[in-house]
């Protein structure tokens, strides 16, 4: 049994045992896996000094393997082909303006243009969980290091055709994902795109300390009481250029 097939199932199960209460989101919801600690990638190999995060609106062929965007392979599923996004380029448009805004704020460079062997972060925005055989209750996925160390070559997958036209549900959940992939964990504050929580309005990274959780607190999958997603980010990546 590969690493894959022997965690998802656990953690599925982990995550949906604590919904309970008026809270429960209805559909599909974003989940991650927990992967072993990778190799730390030198500085060196990125094109500066700011991490790159890569939106692919083109779909591609994925295949199990350890984490590499470079080379299309993936811890987070038995692999297969993605079609491309399914919405025109203005809502593409949109929700590049969203990620922008999400992330824009800390050093971390967001392209929709493949940065080919440098050292990226890839979140393929497309297509329904089935294209790489996961469940359909999964509306993105991404790997998250059990020591929460940043994946830096890693591909997120954000199941876009499953939200119709609501680009800022996609934005949402690809923060979420990508934010897995930077080491943090789901949490219950609804403001902010690192929750299940429902009913708050448009979420934008928060700058408060909480308990980490799907419907319930517990602890933090890295063994801290709490989670603050603006210090986790600004720590880790520090300032990047000013986002009106």
């Amino acid at each position: 049994m590969s690493r894959w097939h022997a965690v998802l199932p656990l953690l599925l199960c982990a995550v949906s045992s604590s919904i309970s209460g008026p809270a429960r989101a209805e559909g599909p919801r974003g989940t991650y896996v927990l992967v072993p600690p990778e190799p730390t990638v030198e500085r060196s190999l990125r094109s500066n000094s700011f991490r790159t995060m890569y939106l692919n609106r083109h779909g591609g062929d994925y295949t199990p393997g350890n984490n590499n965007s470079s080379r299309n392979t993936t811890a987070v599923g038995p692999g297969g082909t993605i079609p491309p996004f399914h919405l025109d380029d203005d809502r593409w448009s949109q929700f590049m303006r969203c990620m922008r805004l999400q992330y824009g704020h800390y050093g971390i460079n967001i392209t929709d243009v493949d940065p080919g062997e440098t050292v990226h972060i890839e979140a393929v925005i497309g297509g329904h969980p089935g294209d790489i055989g996961l469940d359909s209750s999964v509306g993105g996925i991404s790997p998250f290091s059990y020591d929460c160390r940043v994946i830096e070559r890693s591909i997120v997958f954000v199941f876009a055709a499953i939200y119709g036209d609501r680009v800022a549900d996609i934005c949402a959940v690809a923060a979420q994902e990508v934010g897995h992939s930077l080491g943090m964990d789901h949490e219950m504050l609804c403001e902010d795109p690192m929750t299940y929580l429902t009913g708050c309005g448009a979420k934008y990274f928060q700058d408060k300390w909480v308990a980490c959780g799907e419907y319930e607190p517990r602890t933090c999958v890295c063994g801290t009481a709490q989670q603050n997603s603006v210090a986790h980010l600004n720590d880790l990546l520090g300032p990047g250029e000013t986002v009106p």
